[in-house]
């Protein structure tokens, strides 16, 4: 069982850098996508099985005017 324990020690001092490194962009691209799926008018998000999909529903043209007006 203690040799088991030294043995992951010894991985996560050897390859710590490259472990943190890789969560980091992991995390990075991850956190990424949230965002973009957060900001985006999707209706229906499929990630696995459509390896990501998303259904955008047309915002209607009196709501677009009023967006427009607003960002000015």
């Amino acid at each position: 069982m203690s040799e088991i324990r030294n043995d992951f020690h010894l991985f996560i001092r050897e390859n710590g850098a490259w472990l943190l490194t890789f969560f980091g962009i992991m995390g990075g691209c991850l956190s990424g996508m949230t965002i973009y799926f957060l900001k985006s008018r999707c209706s229906h998000i499929k990630l696995c099985c459509g390896l990501v999909d998303c259904v955008r529903d047309p915002i209607p043209a009196n709501q677009l005017e009023l967006t427009q007006e607003s960002q000015v």
